[in-house]
């Protein structure tokens, strides 16, 4: 990766992406027997890492094979993207103490502010429905427990 000032913009090599994802793989397939308990399924968060791994080595194998792109962006882009991840990683991490319902209907709220979604009414439409409607099908009818927290 590397930035040229002149243009404000940001040049980043493919493979460097793939080599990311792989990483970030790794680590999370090492993280994942100890975030979920004794008695619970691993074999959801295994399939969907292994798939992104799987299809992040063909990508990189691919690569290294045909003519690499430069992916080019504005530097507005990556700071949006460091912006996401980082709420998204809060979201994560005090979910257990503000509850699923409150804690999602900021979360949404917030990112939809972020992606510069204009409309207000829409904003809180779906900030609220979403975590709504996903409590009523995986809590109600699937008998799944949310995290409780302070709140619902």
């Amino acid at each position: 990766m590397f930035i040229r000032r002149r243009y404000m913009m940001i040049y980043w090599r493919e493979r460097y992406i793939y080599l990311s994802l792989i990483v970030l793989c790794f680590i999370i397939l090492y993280i994942i027997p100890a975030q979920v308990q004794e008695g619970e399924s691993q074999i959801v968060p295994y399939i969907s890492v292994g798939t992104t791994l799987l299809v992040s080595i063909i990508c990189f194998i691919r690569c290294l094979r045909n003519k690499e792109i430069v992916i080019k962006f504005p530097r507005k882009v990556l700071f949006m993207l460091v912006m996401l991840v980082f709420i998204y990683g809060v979201y994560i991490f005090i979910i257990e103490t503000i509850g699923y319902f409150l804690l999602s209907i900021i979360f949404i709220a917030l990112m939809m502010w972020l992606l510069k979604v204009k409309s207000i009414v829409k904003i809180i439409l779906i900030s609220t429905l979403v975590p709504l409607g996903v409590y009523l099908v995986l809590g109600e009818l699937l008998n799944l427990r949310f995290p409780s927290g302070l709140f619902i």
